[in-house]
């Protein structure tokens, strides 16, 4: 019987131990919890310089910043936005980062600048932010969607995901779904006092100091990122007409080293090439565009038996057809893609200059 009560003596008071340890404990987390907080609302403001277009470099570029605020455990993100729009792929990404910035506890906040747009892309990065606030001059919109090259029913589908996902992001932090929906369905664009006026943000302010008051956080220290280098780089490489040109230049560039032997040329050609193919698979460029450059390149390069200066013309001719086709499919908000004119433009002017002159003296 002793043996029982002193075996059920050393349960009860190692459960007993437990319970205190446990209670210990959660105490510990509530502690620093409420240490984590605090440390964060005294914590950095990050400032995001998005003065860019939405494409591989800036959506890498909010991937940073977001990760950034995280390992400083900021109070938040402030997105100083002028952006005319751009990849609706490299657009869900940075909303993506935006919402792990809100699921690790740090609210995102855009401000797009006096006389500045948050137009296509750029609205939908700043719809899914916490607040929106807009200076003098501004405007944010409109959101509709391009499938370059694509057919109606491309379109079409296309429009309809972007109408769910604006509407879903408006209604997140509500907005006005109806005014939200014509910025994608009828293309419509709001002024900074009509954006306020109508519910689609929630204030304006003369500048981005403004703002941040508005948004309390006028006494936290501020840190400032941009894109940096390698970001830049990923941008100009992700414009498709600039993409086709390098690898067109690259060629001319090797073929006329042959002609006037320069180990310079050659190797300036090679480096245009390569930049120009890993841009086109940056932005999943379309394959009949780089089959059709790669045809332009036969052509080009077949002026070194031919030797008469057609086989290089109509290489850069096809060639400015191959730079055309190479935006179709990818899906933008709106289409950088320039006219394709200025395209004809600069082919003949290319093989206008390399073309053998005659003189009728």
């Amino acid at each position: 019987m002793k043996k029982k009560i002193l075996r059920a003596s050393i349960i009860l008071g190692l459960f007993g131990a437990a319970l205190v340890l446990l209670v210990l404990s959660s105490c510990v987390v509530s502690a620093a919890a409420s240490t984590q907080t605090a440390a964060s609302s005294n914590g950095e403001v990050v400032i995001a310089n998005f003065n860019v277009p939405v494409d591989p470099g800036s959506s890498t570029f909010m991937s940073r910043v977001v990760s950034t605020a995280q390992s400083q455990n900021a109070a938040a993100i402030v997105i100083e936005m002028n952006t005319p729009g751009g990849y609706l792929s490299d657009m869900l990404t940075i909303i993506n980062s935006i919402t792990d910035a809100n699921a690790s506890g740090i609210p995102t906040y855009t401000f797009i600048v006096p006389d500045g747009l948050g137009a296509s892309a750029g609205s939908y990065i700043a719809m899914a932010t916490n607040s929106i606030i807009m200076g003098p001059g501004s405007e944010i919109g409109p959101s509709t969607p391009i499938v370059e090259g694509g057919t109606a029913l491309e379109q079409n589908h296309t429009e309809d995901a972007m109408i769910d996902l604006m509407e879903s992001l408006a209604t997140d932090w509500g907005r006005n779904v109806t005014a939200v929906f014509n910025m994608v369905y009828a293309d419509q664009a709001f002024s900074t006092d009509q954006a306020v006026e109508y519910n689609v943000v929630n204030g304006n302010a003369t500048s981005l100091s403004d703002a941040i008051g508005i948004w309390g956080l006028s006494g936290n220290p501020q840190v400032t990122l941009s894109e940096n280098i390698y970001e830049q780089l990923l941008s100009a490489l992700s414009n498709t007409i600039l993409d086709g040109v390098l690898f067109l230049i690259g060629i001319v560039a090797v073929v006329i080293d042959f002609f006037h032997p320069t180990i310079l040329l050659t190797v300036l050609g090679v480096i245009a090439i390569v930049a120009g193919l890993v841009g086109a698979e940056v932005v999943g460029a379309s394959l009949l565009g780089i089959i059709i450059l790669v045809v332009a390149a036969a052509l080009i390069i077949a002026e070194l038996k031919l030797g008469h200066g057609f086989a290089l013309a109509g290489g850069v001719v096809l060639g400015a057809v191959g730079i055309y086709l190479l935006s179709f499919n990818i899906q933008y908000s709106p289409s950088p893609v320039n006219d394709f004119q200025l395209l004809s433009l600069l082919c003949l002017w290319s093989s206008g200059f390399w073309l053998p002159h005659t003189s009728d003296g």
